[in-house]
């Protein structure tokens, strides 16, 4: 077996593998238990596909996916970014109105203006 043969194997055989990779990271995004874990496997696919094609431009012998896989790189950062930051916000208005609700705040700060209101 020649080494360029070996080198097109091993390719072919990675490129299997990080399918496999893709297709699990598919998975925990369509059925993740919370959005974490979705924003993760997001992410995740992102990795796996631009893996898939830096191999299948060394298979193919071609620049061209390099291109692709850079572009793929940056959108899949500033995607993962701008999630998490949603992800966060929604987080931290949900507790601010739970504890509101739960303390009886709103209530409280109504009585308040009420009090100005009559002063």
């Amino acid at each position: 077996m020649t080494p360029q043969a070996l080198v097109a194997f091993a390719t072919v055989a990675a490129m299997h593998v990080v399918g496999l990779a893709m297709l699990l990271a598919l998975y925990r995004l369509l059925k993740g238990p919370s959005v974490p874990d979705r924003i993760l496997a997001l992410d995740t696919l992102f990795v796996a596909a631009i893996a898939q094609l830096m191999l299948f431009g060394m298979y193919l012998e071609t620049a061209v996916y390099f291109e692709a896989a850079l572009i793929i790189a940056m959108l899949g950062f500033v995607g993962t970014v701008v999630l998490t930051v949603v992800q966060v916000a929604v987080t931290v208005l949900v507790y601010v109105d739970l504890r509101v609700r739960t303390e009886g705040l709103d209530l409280e700060l109504e009585s308040m203006e009420r009090f100005r209101a009559a002063a």
